[in-house]
């Protein structure tokens, strides 16, 4: 797909094997949206690539239960990100040359696993990501690298971020549960997490 965006707004989905280069105008390349009460649930994309999104390259908005594995998102401003989300995890991929948001969670009300990030590259991410104060996720054995195409702009792999007002975001940090373990910070990165929650490594 050129210049277009892929939404998936209904349930039970799998999407394997599809690059999108570029998305339609202020758009995302993929986006995973329920316009209904209830979220979309049950989705995996497996082995698909997504660049150049004019907003994010991949975005799931009131999502359960997906799964993005062994994918590629790079280039542009903004990776990932996940608002409304419930046990999204992002599994064996690349991010790669984006300014920001790989992985960023945010507007969540729930108190349930919001997301996990496992056995992920990152080259060249300058503001990885992270949570709003008051979710729950886990990062963990995750690869970083620094490029030449950017200088990384923050010290951490994960930022703690505060919620913001107006996101409607209710959670405050004392509902925070996070798991980060085994990452291996490479040249690009000298905390795992921001805001001295964790020691310097």
């Amino acid at each position: 797909i050129k210049n277009g965006t892929l939404a998936i707004s209904t349930n039970n989905v799998i999407v394997r094997h599809l690059r999108i280069r570029g998305s339609a105008p202020g758009d995302d390349c993929m986006v995973i949206k329920s316009f209904r009460s209830t979220p979309v649930e049950n989705v995996i994309i497996d082995h698909c690539s997504m660049s150049w999104g004019e907003d994010e390259n991949l975005a799931v908005n009131y999502g359960k239960n997906i799964t993005i594995q062994n994918s590629i998102i790079s280039n542009g401003d903004k990776g990932f990100l996940i608002q409304k989300g419930e046990n999204v995890s992002g599994i064996k991929s690349i991010y790669a040359l984006v300014n920001q948001r790989a992985i960023r969670a945010n507007t969540v009300a729930h108190l349930n696993l919001t997301y996990e990030m496992i056995n992920n590259y990152l080259y060249g991410v300058n503001y990885p990501g992270g949570g709003s104060q008051g979710l729950k996720f886990t990062v963990e054995n995750n690869v970083s690298e620094k490029s030449n195409d950017y200088s990384i702009a923050s010290d951490a792999l994960v930022d703690w971020i505060a919620p913001n007002p107006a996101n409607n975001e209710p959670n405050t940090a004392e509902n925070s549960y996070f798991y980060i373990q085994g990452n291996d910070l490479g040249n690009a990165y000298s905390l795992q997490m921001s805001n001295n929650v964790l020691l310097q490594v």
